[in-house]
């Protein structure tokens, strides 16, 4: 299994991996998230995570012992300015920088030129990188995200994480790998060994043949959620279009720059929301969606009262 997401790696990336020393299986990149955190994290440990982001980028390292500072969930100047300032005034110096591109819940994608910056920075302070890749393969149109390791030297601080939830639908199955620094893999591999036995093997062959096999489905995965990210955009478009400015549609074969990978960043500008959250949604909008929540806990209420209850009794 690890042979085989080198070969994805190099095939989508160019990044050749050792299979023995740079990857380790994992049960999900929550999983292996956390028990790095275990892996790098002392009591006190100040690590820079972006805000908003997924709980488990925060909440891995608090449950080890780790304090939090919160970067902006961007890749512009804001966000290096930020990490400049967090690294200058936070006591200790911060051992690891989390990033999550593109990033849950925001979707801003990250580029190699913003990747480069951060790694050179990171050398320069002396920061471990964790990068949450999940979302590789869930984008519309323009150029495919990249991985950290793209760039020359990362794997000399970075680690990185990518889930087959995602990219293959198999949320259930808890497989994925972490992937980068052979130091920082082998620290995370042995919290790992005193935890867990691995996948279940089956899942292994499963993520294998996935990874190996032909790769249509990636994209009649994407399509699925594509065509979702256009019925939310048309909804809310109806509901409170007056107040929003539209995206063009991304349909396939068109191009646009508002329509780069996942693009939620240029969807709906923040101005547009400042002006939907001053004001009231249109008569029409606000029947509709309260008519919508009054059945939905109308239907809860019935499934509640229809689940058979427990009893004193024995089984």
């Amino acid at each position: 299994m690890r042979r085989a997401q080198s070969a994805y790696y190099e095939r989508r990336f160019g990044v050749k991996l050792d299979p023995e020393a740079q990857i380790v299986a994992t049960l999900g990149s929550k999983e292996g998230f956390a028990n790095m955190a275990q892996a790098i994290t002392g009591p006190g440990d100040v690590i820079l995570v972006p805000n908003p982001t997924y709980p488990i980028h925060e909440f891995g390292f608090i449950m080890s012992g780790g304090v939090i500072r919160h970067l902006p969930a961007s890749t512009d100047s804001a966000f290096m300015t930020s990490l400049s300032r967090a690294v200058k005034h936070s006591v200790p110096k911060p051992s690891a920088l989390v990033l999550n591109y593109p990033a849950n819940p925001t979707a801003v994608v990250a580029d190699l030129d913003f990747y480069r910056e951060v790694v050179g920075f990171a050398k320069k302070h002396d920061l471990i990188v964790l990068s949450d890749l999940a979302y590789a393969e869930i984008y519309f149109e323009g150029e495919p995200p990249p991985s950290i390791l793209q760039v020359p030297g990362a794997i000399d601080i970075a680690v990185e994480f990518t889930t087959l939830s995602k990219t293959y639908a198999m949320p259930g199955w808890r497989v994925g790998f972490a992937v980068g620094n052979e130091r920082l893999i082998h620290a995370l591999t042995r919290v790992k060994s005193y935890l867990d036995y691995g996948a279940f093997t089956p899942i292994q062959v499963a993520a294998s043949a996935a990874l190996n096999g032909p790769q249509d489905c990636i994209e009649q995965i994407r399509e699925i959620y594509r065509r979702r990210r256009d019925c939310l955009v048309d909804s809310m478009w109806r509901a409170a279009g007056k107040y929003l400015r539209r995206p063009p549609p991304c349909s396939p074969g068109r191009r646009s720059p508002r329509c780069s990978p996942i693009s939620a960043r240029s969807s709906f500008r923040s101005s547009s929301w400042k002006g939907l959250r001053s004001r009231s949604l249109p008569a029409s909008g606000s029947a509709s969606m309260a008519k919508a929540m009054s059945a939905s806990r109308s239907s809860r209420t019935s499934s509640a009262s229809a689940r058979p209850r427990a009893t004193s009794g024995g089984s």
